[in-house]
């Protein structure tokens, strides 16, 4: 699996107005309140609609962003950037400007230094961010500000690939891992591939190792894996 620092340079503006939850004014089965201009609100497939009255905003946040997720308090957006320039922003909702930033450079010494899908925000306003190959979970805190200020990361095993993120009530933090363990190794196909290079299947063709990870979020140790 490749690193994502090497993509195309696109995607490079977040519109915040398609943040459907923050841009909602009605729910199913409600009059929508009436824009003060002359187009409708356009609906949205949830049967919300937008509304066509807060100005249209956006900010530069880096390349390529990729997922975002509200803090618990609905005042503030976080933006995960895997392209390449990749970067945590912390964008304002009120307003849609970007209050915040964490940059994650890849360097010699640290070439698997980066970001990838997975977020996830805790109620004390603590981020998780997924970091893909560098096998790790970077942990961050939101300030009542919108301050994003890097804390620690907890270490994934070796090629887990940490990508997607939850949190539950609990204290544990489940990641999705694009593994394989051994992503290069050749193994028998045990199902067949869509236009396979050779007569051997990698497990990474069949994602035969994928995993979840579960780990304790005071303590960054593993609770258990499935």
């Amino acid at each position: 699996m490749r690193n994502t620092s090497d993509l195309p340079r696109h995607f490079r503006r977040l519109a915040l107005f398609v943040i459907v939850a923050f841009g909602c004014n009605a729910a199913p089965g409600e009059t929508p309140v009436t824009a003060p201009s002359s187009q409708q609100n356009p609906p949205v497939s949830s049967g919300r609609t937008l509304d066509a009255g807060k100005p249209e905003a956006s900010q530069n946040v880096g390349s390529f962003p990729a997922n975002l997720v509200a803090s618990a308090d609905g005042k503030f957006v976080i933006v995960s950037d895997i392209g390449f320039r990749q970067s945590l922003w912390s964008v304002r909702v009120a307003d849609g400007k970007g209050v915040s930033h964490v940059d994650f450079v890849a360097t010699k010494s640290d070439p698997a230094n980066g970001l990838y899908y997975g977020l996830a925000v805790a109620a004390d306003g603590t981020v998780y961010a997924a970091q893909g190959n560098k096998d790790a979970i970077a942990v961050l805190s939101l300030a009542g500000d919108g301050t994003l200020t890097l804390k620690r990361s907890i270490a994934a095993r070796k090629s887990d690939f940490p990508a997607g993120l939850a949190l539950d009530g609990r204290g544990f933090l489940y990641v999705a891992n694009n593994d394989p363990i051994q992503p290069f190794a050749k193994v028998a196909a045990t199902q067949p591939l869509i236009s396979p290079e050779d007569t051997h299947a990698t497990a990474a063709a069949i994602g035969l190792n994928a995993s979840v990870a579960i780990y304790d979020t005071q303590s960054g140790k593993e609770a258990g894996r499935v």
